[in-house]
């Protein structure tokens, strides 16, 4: 087949699948139809039965009062009347487009009419003549002779129904025979053209390829030419790649050599001074734990990016959290980059996540970036104390109207037309080419948001940029005040009367454990292992705390611990590693925001955890 067929073949192909997918189209809703009528006629049939148990239900009553006077045997009268109202309605509004039911139907409510004003007669004249007057109009003929016509009447209406259901039916299973012979038609339709598209293909290929050879020799220089471009042009992605990730993990690098530094540097000091007998140490041995408290920090903030630290809500001042990301966010991003932070005196706490928080922040600094391209450009992070009033609430119904503490980041790139300003929050949508984007930066932001309590807001416009607003709720009280009451300078004292069992199967780190804990002034047990640690367990049924390791040989902390409360109810359990996705695994089985602490800690953090864990009730 030569080439020169295949656009006109692929025409007709697509016009004859179009025509069979309209012939299915129109199949399907003819039985669309066809079913509802059959539905339809089935419904007539269930309240035309209703309909006649309601009349029944009514002569009951009636009935029951001539004979007994008693006022309660209307109770079915009554109750019928109503629901003989509703069915002729419904009734009314199944039929209305059958002329020949219509008129049934007209016949059946004249009959109705009179049967009910004959029972309500005779209720009237029993209530004022008493039995019998009752009796004797009870014994006339005419409610028989009405309700006779009555059920006359229903059975021409039922077996007109009957008529049609039997008519429809046979109309809805024509249908899907119809249908299903369409569907086979447009299978067939499909697979003999991609047959036949295949074919084309094919020999289209082969003709291709004989041209190719063809024109080998005078397409050589060309083809070279192009595979040089598509290498430099793939070596510069690369460089790209490369430099954004250098930054990052680069300066991260020389921060941990810094700190590295301090920490040996002093501690070799120490070494040297206490050999000679000069115990002026501790002005080196506070440099030394400082450096090592940041360089943890770091390592949290490398697992907050790489998503693997436990959700963590607790109070946090914002303007602390974006003066501390100032040089993360410079290594980041890049010197093509500026960045400006105008931070609010006064700003209001807030309770959220800070892993979080910081993500979403640096996730919107990278759309920023990548939306000011390669020119770079400047991106301003502000912070201010905001009131959404309800006048705002009324026209965003997720908002809540209140005190909110305002986090802006606003930048100088393009901007968004509308329509891609209304679809920003929508997963996996992105304006990045592919490859470049997942699409989820700010449907995470948004989720984030939301789960703090708080509200996000883009405004944009093409050529004038982007601002990005996250509204997180004002904390007020005692939760306000939870920052400054996070100090480390004293840690809380213990007490010698509270028992703990220290699990951890790395040696020096549970010497330095039990030291620091004793120090603190508890009283101290400790095992290299869960097994060791449930036979002292069962040796010292005093223990009131179990802090063991997560991650362990043979059995891990979270299966001792089942173990242990399963057999000791009352004891309490802290858990503590340094590998934060086993702290969040076994299907929440820990507490994290009450029992498990990061590794490495200082000794104040550790005060503080244990002390609130043992006063916690239950």
């Amino acid at each position: 087949m030569k080439p020169g067929l295949l656009p006109p073949l692929s025409f007709a192909a697509i016009c004859l699948l179009l025509g069979i997918v309209a012939i299915v189209a129109w199949f399907a809703n003819e039985h669309d139809q066809q079913t509802e009528l059959v539905r339809q006629t089935l419904t007539v049939e269930r309240h035309i039965a209703t309909l006649m148990l309601s009349i029944q239900d009514a002569e009951t009553g009636q009935r029951g009062f001539l004979l007994t006077a008693d006022e309660e045997y209307l109770a079915p009268y009554r109750a019928a009347r109503p629901q003989i109202a509703v069915e002729r309605q419904v009734l009314a509004r199944l039929l209305a487009d059958n002329a020949r039911q219509t008129e049934n139907l007209a016949t059946l409510n004249s009959e109705i009419s009179d049967k009910l004003s004959i029972m309500e007669a005779s209720i009237s004249l029993m209530r004022a003549h008493g039995a019998v007057q009752a009796a004797r109009a009870l014994r006339t003929n005419d409610g028989k002779e009405s309700m006779d016509r009555i059920r006359a009447i229903i059975a021409t209406i039922r077996l007109e129904e009957t008529r049609l259901l039997d008519q429809r039916t046979l109309q809805m299973k024509r249908a899907t025979i119809r249908l299903r012979m369409a569907v086979l038609g447009l299978a067939f339709v499909i697979v003999s053209l991609g047959a036949l598209i295949l074919f084309a293909q094919r020999a289209g290929r082969r003709e291709l390829i004989a041209s190719r050879d063809a024109l080998a020799l005078k397409n050589s220089e060309l083809q070279s030419e192009i595979t040089s471009r598509r290498e430099i042009e793939s070596q510069i992605v690369q460089m790209q790649k490369m430099e954004t990730i250098g930054q990052l993990t680069g300066g991260i690098a020389h921060d941990f050599n810094n700190m590295l530094a301090v920490v040996i540097g002093g501690l070799n000091l120490i070494q040297r001074r206490l050999a000679r007998g000069d115990h002026d140490v501790g002005a080196l041995a506070e440099a030394a734990t400082d450096a090592a408290r940041r360089a943890a920090a770091l390592t949290a903030r490398l697992l907050t990016f790489s998503r693997q630290l436990p959700q963590n809500p607790e109070t946090l001042n914002p303007n602390k959290l974006v003066a501390g990301m100032s040089t993360l966010l410079h290594q980041t991003l890049g010197a093509d980059v500026e960045i400006e932070t105008v931070l609010a005196a006064g700003l209001w706490s807030v309770r959220a996540d800070v892993s979080e928080l910081e993500n979403t922040i640096l996730n919107l600094a990278l759309n920023a970036r990548d939306a000011m391209g390669a020119g770079g450009g400047k991106i301003t992070i502000e912070t201010a104390n905001s009131h959404l009033d309800d006048a705002y609430a009324s026209k965003h119904v997720d908002v809540l109207s209140g005190q909110y503490t305002l986090i802006a980041m606003s930048d100088t790139g393009p901007g968004m037309a509308p329509e891609v300003l209304a679809k920003v929050f929508e997963p996996f949508f992105t304006t990045k080419p592919v490859g470049e984007g997942t699409g989820l930066g700010l449907a995470q932001a948004f989720g984030f948001v939301k789960q703090s309590g708080g509200h996000i807001q883009i405004y944009s416009e093409p050529g004038h940029g982007t601002v990005v607003k996250l509204y997180l709720p004002r904390v007020v009280g005692e939760d306000a005040r939870a920052i400054s009451e996070t100090k480390e300078d004293e840690p809380v004292r213990g007490d010698s009367t509270n028992v703990i069992l220290v699990v951890d199967d790395e040696e020096r780190v549970r010497q330095i454990t039990v030291a620091t804990l004793r120090e603190l002034g508890y009283t101290v047990i400790h095992a290299a292992g869960p097994s060791e640690a449930l036979d002292k367990l069962r040796a010292h049924p005093g223990i009131d705390l179990l802090f063991t390791d997560v991650v362990m040989p043979k059995m891990n902390g979270v299966d001792l611990a089942n173990l242990a409360v399963s057999e000791h109810p009352e004891l309490k359990v802290l858990f503590a590693s340094g590998f934060a996705r086993n702290a969040s695994a076994n299907n929440g089985l820990l507490d994290l925001d009450q029992n498990f602490l990061m590794k490495p800690f200082s000794m104040g953090r550790l005060a503080t955890k244990v002390a609130s864990v043992l006063a916690k009730s239950g």
